[in-house]
């Protein structure tokens, strides 16, 4: 490779001076450099080159690759500033990543098989499954474990010297490791923090079966603050709504559900009601027409259904649902599907059904649907 990597000697260095060693069709090579490329999960640091911006870094056959336009020539001396605000993020997600993959290794044996550094998130895969009882548990040993500040180092390991760590894959050359004092050591490329104090926080956001394992998502650092932050937000403003202590939200919040639930079957009994007078009503008639507003999908069907179970007429039931209209089409062993064909042309619906009963939805207006039955029925 032509060129030395800095951010490996000290991933620290913002702004340094590189020599142009090729350059052609907007890649250039480097004999030195502080931009990362994007490899094993991590992505490529962004930043500048002179004052044109850095588009992606890649490694291509064996090189590292600056893509970049602008006014650059063989044996130029140029300057190099990465996005030091999005390099220190990664840093510290790739490292809070590390540590939590050591612990998990120690309780549980599991090795690391995945791992991608999202916008939002860092999800990490391991081979077997993690209680979610023990997230907790895991948590507080990471963080404990960054309030101890311990050093942590990226290194080149001589041949005879012996390592036990962490690796998805066999490496036969140019095998680099990261040691966290006392916590882990793992074969990586990555840029990481000097110590875990600079982490500041790990958080674990959730935890879900994947293939037959874990993958978690994770969050360290000033992603984690800011994830707790809108969390207290959020209970702060739902505490003021509910009139209830912060640290109270939830006896609050179900006490308003069970509440609900209360009014909930109030409803369903009052709907009942009403269901069984408008069935009452109209189980006699040849033809019926029912409009109704922003009933329950299960309750318009249970309309349906008791007019054709107790009625021998055509039923049209609708169901307003704020300018959209559902429909049920319906007649005890009968078939509308005819009628529903019509229906959707006319007003560019869709539905379908069984020959006795057919539903969908559909845009018309209450005097355009009169209009329309009328002339069916007269037909």
């Amino acid at each position: 490779m032509k060129t030395i990597k800095l951010f490996e000697e000290d991933s620290y260095i913002k702004q340094t001076k590189a020599r142009v060693v090729e350059y052609e069709n907007g890649k250039l090579i480097l004999d030195r450099t502080i931009f990362f490329p994007e490899a094993g999960g991590q992505p490529w640091d962004e930043g500048y080159i002179n004052e044109y911006k850095v588009d992606k870094v890649l490694v291509e056959n064996g090189e590292i690759v600056h893509y970049c336009k602008g006014d650059f020539h063989v044996g130029q001396k140029v300057e190099l500033r990465i996005n030091w605000e999005k390099r220190f993020d990664i840093m510290v997600q790739h490292t809070g990543e590390h540590m939590l993959c050591g612990i998990i290794n120690k309780l549980y044996g599991y090795n690391n098989v995945g791992f991608h550094m999202g916008k939002e998130y860092i999800t990490m895969d391991v081979d077997g499954v993690v209680p979610k009882e023990d997230i907790r548990k895991i948590e507080e040993i990471a963080n404990k474990y960054i309030w101890e500040n311990r050093k942590i180092r990226g290194f080149y390991p001589k041949k005879e010297d012996k390592y036990t760590y962490r690796s998805k894959k066999e490496i036969d050359e140019g095998l680099r490791l990261v040691e966290i004092e006392g916590v882990d050591m793992c074969a990586c490329c990555g840029t990481h923090v000097a110590c875990t104090c600079e982490i500041g926080l790990i958080k674990i956001v959730s935890i879900e079966s994947f293939k037959k394992g874990s993958r978690l998502e994770i969050l360290s650092g000033k992603r984690a603050y800011d994830f707790i932050q809108s969390l207290y937000n959020n209970s702060v403003n739902i505490s003021r709504k509910l009139s209830t202590p912060i640290l109270e939200v939830e006896k609050g919040v179900n006490k308003l559900l069970e509440e609900v639930d209360k009014y909930r079957e109030l409803n369903n009994r009052l709907e009942e009601s009403i269901r069984q007078d408008i069935i009452d009503k109209n189980k006699d008639k040849n033809l019926v027409i029912i409009y109704r507003e922003n009933i329950s999908a299960i309750n318009h069907r249970k309309l349906a259904d008791g007019l054709i179970e107790k009625g021998e007429g055509l039923n049209f039931v609708f169901n307003d649902l704020d300018g959209e209209m559902a429909y049920i089409i319906c007649k005890k062993d009968g078939d509308v599907r005819e009628i529903g064909k019509k229906l959707n042309e006319q007003f560019n619906g869709k539905g379908g059904g069984r020959p006795y009963f057919i539903q969908g939805k559909l845009r018309a207006k209450r005097d355009e649907l009169d209009k329309f039955i009328n002339e069916i029925v007269r037909d």
